[in-house]
């Protein structure tokens, strides 16, 4: 699950969602035209917290990746 406030954006991964047991380790968020605005490495965690506050109001996607796989999905900055 995503929300996003004014400028956190929090990410609540439930155990076997998206990701077949994996704990996801990195993050890279990508704006709508393909260029990689923020990425970073993340404890083994399903709670995961990232100031979005320099991002231009748009959309973007997030990718979340383990070792062996990973899952995007998209989310709008306004």
């Amino acid at each position: 699950m995503l929300i996003l406030t004014r400028h956190i954006l929090l990410l609540y991964i439930e155990h076997g969602e998206h990701i077949s047991g994996n704990k996801f380790n990195r993050v890279n968020i990508y704006s709508a035209d393909g260029r990689s605005v923020l990425r970073t490495s993340v404890k083994n965690s399903s709670r995961i917290e990232l100031d979005v506050e320099l991002l231009e109001n748009g959309l973007y996607f997030i990718e979340l990746s383990s070792e062996f796989e990973s899952f995007t999905t998209k989310f709008v900055k306004n």
